[in-house]
């Protein structure tokens, strides 16, 4: 299974690699990578799982009981792992989608009549929450692009002034 995501075309450029990532999405790249978070978490599990299982035979029902809870922690961890590498790849995955969408605003937005952006953006919804934001906040007879743009703009703001207010938090806390 994982020789199904580790074919990378080596012949492809920087930028070429980069929009080939974007269009196969954030979760096949993670895949795709050698050092892949998801795949040592599945490596961790069922080898875990396999040293439970030789450990069982011959054991007694207390030790057994032991290992099945050994496991269980260790099932827990590499999950815990697999649902963060799978929510940054949806936070990448999201990006990507508000870029495309915002370049394709971009490109088309003197030969598209605002219904045909308003349908594009519709397409988007799904997968991309600043469309749905977008589609929410737009003013009738104002162009799109530069909306959306505004809007991944604030949203950026937003994080990084959190970002902020965390480290500070967390210095201040460290000086105590």
């Amino acid at each position: 299974l994982r020789s199904t995501f580790a074919a990378e075309d080596p012949s492809l450029s920087g930028d070429e690699a980069d929009l080939q990532k974007m269009a196969q999405g954030a979760l096949t790249t993670e895949l795709a990578r050698k050092d892949s978070t998801i795949w040592s978490a599945i490596d961790g599990m069922l080898h875990a799982a396999t040293k439970a299982m030789s450990s069982m035979k011959g054991a007694g029902k207390d030790a057994q009981a032991k290992i099945m809870e050994g496991l269980q922690g260790t099932l827990s961890d590499r999950a815990l792992a697999l649902q963060n590498a799978t929510a940054r790849a949806n936070k990448e995955q999201e990006r990507h989608s508000e870029e495309y969408l915002l370049g394709l605003l971009m490109q088309h937005q003197k030969e598209w009549s605002e219904e045909k952006q308003l349908n594009v953006t519709r397409d988007f919804v799904r997968d991309c929450p600043a469309a749905r934001e977008l589609l929410q906040r737009h003013r009738a007879g104002k162009p799109l692009a530069p909306e959306l743009a505004a809007l991944m703009d604030s949203r950026q703001a937003v994080e990084a002034k959190a970002k902020t207010l965390f480290l500070q938090l967390a210095d201040s806390l460290n000086e105590k």
